[in-house]
């Protein structure tokens, strides 16, 4: 049996079209497609791209079928699948030496892909392409256009949050590029996603923030937080790396308050931890 997945939002045509070759390829009525939990006249409101079938559908028909419920909503199979995040994850490593072929991948994915994660990291990876080539304005579009789904992997969210934030510290605004780091930050924790690689990137941006604010206290702190969590981490000790994050945001902020002169020179502790120039 396939598992539930939920139907992706793609034109409902195209959908019905893959129904239809498949189930006629199979030698299939659509009464025998339906039964036993539908009626024949849903499959046809399917397969004319009147319908957009739910999440049970869909996956009542791909077993019927005998294909995976994401081949038969995506066209593509699981292997096809794993190969684009592979292309993504090759793209990554080389792109700081072959930045042509990683915009191909990440151009492919941000445009073409089905599956949200793989857009996400598409646009992410175009956002960075653009940093190393100092175009931040750039790249401030490629990194809004990469907001992850809601059920994205930890990771991810930061990744796009860091990317936002290394845009707004070019143009100087390092308080709001704080502000959005440590928000995603609390939003992770409060929703019981406290993802060690997650924290220490946005950890990572945050130790750059209060360096560059002249924050220096702050700064070593998060710096010498982030070596002795990645060592954590590695030795497979990431609860443990996670209660040292907790604990260093905690101390960072408190640092980055004494040094301050006010709530309008504190990184990261909502709305007030930047400057808007208005009360």
């Amino acid at each position: 049996m396939s598992a539930e997945v939920a139907v992706p939002d793609r034109d409902p045509a195209t959908l019905g079209l893959r129904l239809h070759a498949l189930r006629t390829a199979r030698g299939l009525t659509q009464r025998e497609l339906a039964e036993p939990r539908y009626t024949a006249a849903y499959v046809s409101s399917v397969e004319s791209g009147r319908r957009m079938p739910s999440g049970d559908a869909l996956t009542h028909f791909a077993d019927r079928l005998g294909v995976p419920a994401t081949e038969l909503a995506t066209g593509r199979s699981p292997a096809e699948a794993v190969r684009a995040d592979l292309a993504l994850t090759e793209a990554d490593r080389t792109a700081a030496h072959d930045p042509a072929g990683a915009e191909h991948v990440y151009r492919r994915a941000a445009t073409g892909a089905d599956d949200p994660e793989q857009v996400a990291r598409g646009w992410l990876g175009l956002g960075r392409l653009a940093l190393l080539q100092g175009d931040p304005q750039t790249a401030e579009r490629h990194f809004e256009r990469a907001e992850p789904p809601e059920n994205a992997p930890p990771w991810l969210r930061a990744d796009a949050t860091a990317g936002r934030a290394a845009t707004l510290r070019q143009r100087g605004e390092h308080r709001y590029a704080a502000y959005l780091l440590a928000n995603t930050r609390d939003d992770l924790v409060r929703a019981g996603l406290p993802d060690p690689i997650a924290l220490l990137v946005l950890h990572t941006e945050l130790a750059v923030c209060h360096g560059e604010l002249g924050d220096e206290d702050a700064a070593a702190s998060a710096a010498t937080t982030l070596l002795l969590a990645n060592l954590l981490e590695k030795q497979g000790r990431a609860d443990e790396a996670i209660d040292l994050l907790r604990t260093a945001l905690a101390r960072v902020e408190q640092l980055a308050a004494e040094i301050g002169t006010g709530s309008t020179t504190r990184c990261g502790n909502g709305p007030r931890g930047y400057d808007t120039g208005k009360e």
